[in-house]
């Protein structure tokens, strides 16, 4: 292609391989900076920090059941609140742990919410347990029992544990959802490069095609020119021998070597009572009767 466009020509299969290498180097751009995984990670990473979000949910439904058992010691309904709240809690952890797997950091950090996750709950159990098999403190006591202080204590420090370690995990799931957006950018761009050097070569390959339409053009008009030159050259040639043959005597005509005339003089018009318009390309059997014509014809060959 390149020694085409050297030598000005750029025909239609230049322009497909042009466009051909346009699209190599397109494809090769978007797999060399790995833009399809970033995008694909991108995208599992809003799945991901989706998932997380409505984790939160059942995580602070489940310090609403551990409260209302404080305010109220309705122990039953506190334990239906946290069952339902620590169900789908489980649920959505185990989701979240499915959507992590495409990337091995989120995945240990989904390893470490887990780990605080049970140590968690476990305190919260243990001070369900407590406050149902003894009795709440009563509000006129200054002092709390030491072991529901110790328990109440476990399970706030496991809950604000398991809430950071859960904020942790957006971190790389927010740096892959940033490098999904750069992604996308990225191959927008070089999308919108490669459909304006597609642009650009079907108009240079256009313009191409225009000049060389004008030169052939130009060539043709030049090639008129000298048919015309030519044209009027045989003219000319043709009304001095008109002319020689009518200031002649003689009656002088000529014909094709299929016997057709082609020129006759002034006194062949006179003679034959004809003229040279209308005997031109005609044989002795189209102007004469046949006995005449057959006289001409047989005079022709002893002549030759």
């Amino acid at each position: 292609m390149l020694e085409h466009l050297k030598r000005g020509v750029f025909s239609s299969r230049s322009l497909v391989t042009g466009v051909a290498i346009g699209l190599v180097v397109f494809f090769a751009a978007i797999f060399a900076l790995g833009l399809p995984s970033k995008v694909r990670r991108g995208e599992e990473g809003q799945k991901a920090i989706q998932m997380l979000d409505d984790m939160r949910r059942p995580f602070l439904k489940i310090k609403v059941a551990e409260t209302r058992l404080i305010e109220s010691g309705d122990v039953e309904a506190a334990s239906t609140d946290l069952t339902k709240a620590l169900e789908t809690a489980d649920a959505l952890l185990e989701r979240y742990e499915r959507l992590a797997a495409y990337n091995p950091e989120v995945l240990r950090r989904v390893a470490e919410l887990k780990e605080e996750y049970g140590g968690w709950i476990s305190e919260e159990l243990k001070l369900f347990s407590h406050i149902s098999e003894n009795k709440m403190p009563k509000s006129g006591e200054t002092v709390p029992n030491e072991h529901f202080m110790r328990h109440m204590n476990d399970a706030s420090a496991g809950f604000l544990k398991t809430m950071d370690v859960l904020g942790t995990g957006e971190v790389p799931i927010h740096n892959d959802i940033d490098a999904g957006r750069r992604a996308v950018r990225t191959l927008l761009g070089l999308s919108a490069l490669l459909f304006l050097y597609i642009i650009c070569l079907v108009f240079y390959h256009q313009r191409v095609r225009i000049r060389a339409l004008r030169r052939s053009r130009d060539e043709l008009e030049e090639q008129v020119a000298v048919c015309e030159k030519a044209e009027e050259a045989v003219k000319e040639s043709e009304e001095k021998l008109q002319s020689i043959m009518d200031n002649s005597t003689a009656v002088i005509y000529v014909k094709d070597l299929d016997g057709r005339y082609i020129l006759i003089n002034r006194w062949f018009e006179t003679l034959f009572n004809v003229d040279r318009v209308s005997i031109k390309g005609k044989t002795d059997y189209d102007i004469f009767p046949r006995k005449m014509a057959d006289a001409f014809r047989k005079k022709r060959s002893r002549d030759h």
